[in-house]
């Protein structure tokens, strides 16, 4: 079993503040938030090594091209486009990984398809894990529903690198394998111009992170492969399959099409308001737990 306590105890070693998220000014952290789909830094045009305009924008847009290796197959032709024209997409900060994670309520997560991402069957793959809880993490390979006082984020197993355990986390600027080496961006989070509020920011020893609140839709492009050009941006050199002729490319294209997830806020009946309320102040006391265990 992968042990977030333990990821979070092993962040605060000094080895890993080079490669942690450099705090940034909160006024910089708020002017960065959501930016237009086509803006720089964007991944929205990222190219693919999957086929024509396989990139995350393209099929979010339900403009790709040829695409190999969908799971389940044909799934493309069938998605429509999934966000306008006019979608934004969420940015930390030039330089800086992003970090998130979605906030109390009720929640859908769905995974929509791949687009050549791995088969690990020893590997849960993808799931959620509740903010409040650093122990369960629950895999998800379709649709499932949960409602959460203290908010979730998501994980994802790496597939290069390939050593055990490889996990990223989506409000985490570290990688569990390799001694908790940092991480490359391995999440992209899409969503409409009309649900594009401005979202909590949220500071613990490593930097500032998001709070996604329950509205809306919102969708997540993931990418399994850490390791990019010109060099290994995870510690362990050893860990990446570079020079592998099984069809494992070495470095990643960033096209953020191997999980493509959709994460839709459900709305409260009113009789369960009251202890949805009640329960939220779990998460204030979720992150004064996630603070001491940092330090």
């Amino acid at each position: 079993m992968f042990s977030r306590l333990r990821l979070l105890t092993a962040r605060s070693l000094p080895a890993l503040l080079a490669g942690a998220l450099v705090a940034l000014p909160a006024s910089t952290v708020r002017a960065q938030q959501w930016q237009d789909i086509n803006a720089p830094n964007s991944y929205w045009n990222n190219s693919s090594s999957d086929g024509t305009n396989c990139n995350i924008g393209y099929i979010l847009r339900n403009t790709e091209g040829s695409c190999n290796n969908q799971k389940p197959a044909g799934w493309l032709s069938t998605s429509g486009a999934l966000v306008a024209a006019n979608a934004r997409v969420l940015q930390s900060g030039t330089g800086t990984p992003l970090r998130f994670f979605f906030g109390a309520g009720t929640w859908e997560i769905e995974l929509l398809g791949r687009v050549a991402g791995a088969d690990v069957p020893s590997q849960a793959q993808f799931g959620y894990q509740l903010f409040d809880d650093f122990d369960t993490q629950v895999a998800v390979s379709g649709l499932t529903t949960l409602t959460t006082g203290a908010g979730f984020y998501l994980w994802l197993d790496a597939w290069n690198p390939s050593s055990d355990p490889r996990r990223f986390y989506s409000d985490m600027t570290t990688f569990e394998a390799d001694g908790f080496a940092a991480a490359p961006q391995q999440f992209a989070v899409f969503t409409s111009l009309d649900n594009a509020a401005k979202p909590e920011i949220d500071e613990d020893d490593f930097g500032f992170f998001f709070e996604l609140a329950n509205t809306g839709t919102y969708y997540v492009g993931a990418e399994d492969n850490a390791c990019d050009r010109p060099f290994n941006t995870i510690a362990n050199s050893n860990s990446c399959a570079f020079g592998y002729t099984n069809n494992r490319n070495s470095f990643s294209d960033r096209d953020y099409n191997d999980f493509v997830i959709r994460v839709k806020a459900v709305p409260v009946s009113e009789p369960a308001v009251p202890a949805l309320l009640a329960s939220g102040l779990l998460l204030l006391a979720a992150r004064r737990a996630r603070r001491h265990r940092a330090l």
